[in-house]
């Protein structure tokens, strides 16, 4: 995965933004309770500023009263917006009376084909509230006893390539000859209503989404070995013999991307391998 390290240019941006920021805080144009709950600028901007800078910043507000303010809430004149620590957020969050609206956790499930990975999702949702599932669309035929609009959207590759066009997906991946993609706005809507949303996708997708999304969670579900995969491939009777073989040539590059994946579960007993499954979603959920 590749690490953007920031540039003199970037750097200057930041810069000027954080001084816009400090400047509306202080003419009232932005309040203090919206600019935390803007998360994308609290990431750029704010939490790598010190304290005592963006308390300076409010209206009203000098040297001598945020350091008063710094005091009360027992924070370190050095310390930085995105360095303190549960309870004195929480404590600085309560002094000005602001509550940080609630968002999703999106959760990344991939693996190779045989694994269980769908099977394990679905089971591990019965009974599990605060999930929705996202409905990935793709190119390829529906397999019997397959149900559009159920786990994938069945579309021609001219629908795909104008969702790509128009900036529809948040991923999309070529995976055995066909295309594959999430649509970007189920996933924004639902994680802004505060709901965890979990994509079972392949790894060149996650990728694509962790790099998006950096608090993703994600998953990886395997099996103890090559041989099992090929061995429920063949029992599942979904594919033809030239298609298992495509997807067992894709499972050993799959299998090499399991190192940046959070969590790794082993699908050799299924009632153990749900078992993880629930406890980890329910650990990790928001």
């Amino acid at each position: 995965m590749t690490v953007l390290k920031p540039n003199a240019k970037f750097a200057r941006f930041i810069r000027k933004k954080r001084s816009e920021t400090k400047r509306a805080l202080k003419k009232g144009d932005l309040t203090l309770n919206k600019l935390l709950n803007d998360n994308d600028l609290y990431k750029e901007i704010i939490s790598n500023m010190k304290v005592f800078e963006l308390l300076k910043s409010l209206p009203k507000t000098g040297r001598v009263r945020a350091d008063k303010i710094l005091k009360k809430l027992k924070i370190n004149y050095c310390k930085k917006m995105g360095g303190l620590g549960k309870n004195q957020k929480k404590n600085f969050l309560n002094y000005f009376n602001i509550e940080i609206e609630k968002k999703g956790k999106l959760f990344i499930i991939s693996g190779p084909s045989g694994a269980g990975k769908s099977s394990l999702i679905s089971d591990a949702l019965n009974g599990t509230s605060g999930f929705v599932r996202s409905v990935s669309v793709t190119t390829r035929p529906k397999r019997k006893n397959e149900k559009d609009g159920e786990k994938y959207r069945f579309i021609s590759n001219k629908q795909f390539e104008n969702l790509k066009k128009n900036e529809k997906l948040l991923e999309c991946a070529a995976y055995c000859g066909y295309s594959y993609g999430t649509p970007k706005d189920f996933v924004q809507k639902q994680l802004e209503a505060g709901a965890n949303v979990i994509l079972e996708i392949e790894v060149q997708g996650a990728m694509q989404v962790k790099n998006i999304i950096e608090d993703a969670y994600m998953i990886f579900i395997t099996v103890p070995s090559i041989i099992n995969l090929k061995e429920r491939l063949g029992k599942r009777n979904t594919e033809e013999c030239i298609e298992i073989k495509k997807r067992m040539k894709t499972s050993e590059e799959e299998l090499k991307y399991q190192k940046y994946y959070d969590c790794i579960i082993i699908n050799n007993n299924y009632n153990e391998a749900l078992l993880n499954l629930k406890n980890l979603l329910n650990s990790q959920k928001e």
